[in-house]
Formats: C-alpha cells, sequence, structure tokens
C-alpha cells in the first residue's frame, strides 16, 4: 500500500509524451507516479512504483470511492505526493479534475 496524497494533473499536459512514450491522454484512467531522487538530490527518471503497474486508489476518507489507474509517466511531485492522476481518473474520486486529497493506492498484483 502507497499513502500520501493525490492530485489531478492540469488538461495542458494533452498529448505530451510521458516517459513511456504514450500521449498524455486526459480520459485515459493513467497516473504518474513520483521519481525518487538520487543521493545529489536530482530528480532521474525512476518512478518509485514501476510502469505499467495497476493500482487501486481509494479514498482516506470514503474508501468506497475508489478507480484503478496504470502507471505510465513519472512526474517530479511534492515529497507528500505519491501520484499525479490523469483528470477522468481524479474526477470519480475528488468530484472535479483538479484537486489534492488523502488517498491510498494497493497494488493490484
Amino acid at each position: 500500500m502507497y499513502g500520501e496524497t493525490i492530485k489531478g494533473t492540469p488538461d495542458q499536459f494533452a498529448g505530451q509524451s510521458t516517459t513511456n512514450g504514450e500521449k498524455m491522454d486526459p480520459n485515459a484512467m493513467t497516473a504518474a507516479s513520483v521519481s525518487l531522487r538520487d543521493g545529489a538530490g536530482n530528480l532521474p527518471r525512476t518512478p518509485l512504483i514501476g510502469m505499467g503497474t495497476t493500482l487501486v486508489v481509494s479514498l482516506n476518507s470514503d474508501p468506497s470511492k475508489s478507480v484503478v489507474v496504470r502507471i505510465n509517466d513519472t512526474s517530479p511531485l511534492r515529497p507528500s505526493r505519491i501520484l499525479d492522476l490523469i483528470p477522468a481518473a481524479m474526477k470519480p474520486l475528488a468530484g472535479k479534475a483538479y484537486n489534492e486529497v488523502a488517498a491510498n493506492a494497493y497494488d493490484c498484483k
């Protein structure tokens, strides 16, 4: 289980390439994982949660609200955030696409 907060990704990134080469689709059920910093504080493109991993993301305040997403990108998130969700994935959780909420993410393995 991965905890912390998640945030919606702005539509302005639509069409741009993700880390795995896909185009960012605001209607897809995908997410970007926080990247691990190296010892020098640089941000390599190494996701904390592996590319292609499928997660169930649920709200801390209401676990009945959940979505299934696939990791297809990395993102230089704040240390308190674990995922950036595409708008289509964020809206069912938070009621709007660009909110920041406390949530848990569970690996679907």
